[in-house]
């Protein structure tokens, strides 16, 4: 109580995913200019659930959105066309990898998966562009308190009062005091910060 306690924060499980295109994409003309679309692009991602440690989480639930249509097909995992709009749920293998083959027809930018695994909050994605070769979830820790306290005093007297209950010819030793002097008071003031330090005003608290 009389001192500021440090902790170190904690980690979170988190995603980490790795892309590479399957050879350069197929494009096509588009009529009455000097531009091209995307006829057909195939990349390869694998996405893998990590421990909070960064060692691979085994059996990790994922479920998988995009907003555009995009064929997926992986090891153990059927052919399946993914529309905007659906879901396909899949789980990731003994070390925490999820390998997934995704071809791209007719598009005219880079597609993009939304991932979201069973350890995450169901408000959160983790954007996936394959053409990116590395990416990583970045977790934000969670809103914190901090308390910091202070002794004030640790009696509590006016002038002319008699602290101490020692007078001649008392059995007890000197230096007692008396028992209504005694009020250790302190001060702590107690602290909402959000997830990047800045403070969290009006935030209610039950004490």
């Amino acid at each position: 109580m009389l001192s500021d306690l440090h902790f170190s924060g904690p980690r979170y499980p988190y995603l980490t995913s790795r892309s590479k295109s399957n050879g350069p994409p197929v494009r096509k003309p588009v009529p009455g200019s000097h531009g091209y679309t995307i006829d057909q692009a195939v990349y390869t991602t694998t996405i893998t659930a990590r421990t909070a440690t960064g060692s691979g989480r085994p059996l990790t639930v994922l479920t998988i959105a995009t907003n555009e249509e995009v064929e997926i097909s992986g090891p153990n995992h059927e052919r399946q066309l993914l529309k905007p709009g659906g879901t396909r749920t899949l789980v990731t293998d003994k070390k925490g990898n999820l390998r997934l083959t995704l071809t791209c027809k007719d598009i005219n930018h880079s597609p993009e998966l939304k991932v979201r695994a069973n350890i995450m909050a169901t408000n959160k994605w983790f954007h996936v562009c394959p053409v990116i070769q590395d990416q990583s979830l970045v977790v934000l820790p969670p809103p914190k308190l901090t308390a910091q306290s202070d002794m004030i005093e640790d009696l509590r007297f006016s002038a002319g009062d008699t602290l101490g209950s020692h007078q001649p010819g008392d059995s007890d030793s000197p230096g007692k005091f008396h028992e209504e002097a005694k009020c250790t008071t302190i001060k702590t003031t107690i602290t909402a910060t959000g997830s990047n330090g800045s403070p969290r005003p009006f935030e209610p608290l039950e004490i």
